[in-house]
């Protein structure tokens, strides 16, 4: 996983050292692809749920508190 002290220093290297992304990418190892992205972005981006998560206990009720609260 790719942390933010990461990226600032795929940046520092890339623009103020001058660092190429290849060597860069030996050094810190890390792959290219997010050596490209760091460049492009200041931040990693968030973390996204693929599929939303289960609700085993409070599933089968949800539409009846739903139902409720919008009353």
């Amino acid at each position: 996983m790719v942390k933010v002290e990461d990226y600032e220093a795929i940046r520092k290297r890339y623009f103020v050292d001058g660092w190429s992304i290849r060597k860069i990418s030996r050094e810190l190892k890390h792959c290219r692809r997010t050596i490209r992205q760091a460049i492009v972005k200041a931040e990693p981006s968030p973390y996204k749920l693929k599929k939303p998560r289960a609700k085993p206990v409070l599933g089968p009720y949800l539409d009846f508190v739903h139902l409720h609260i919008s009353r």
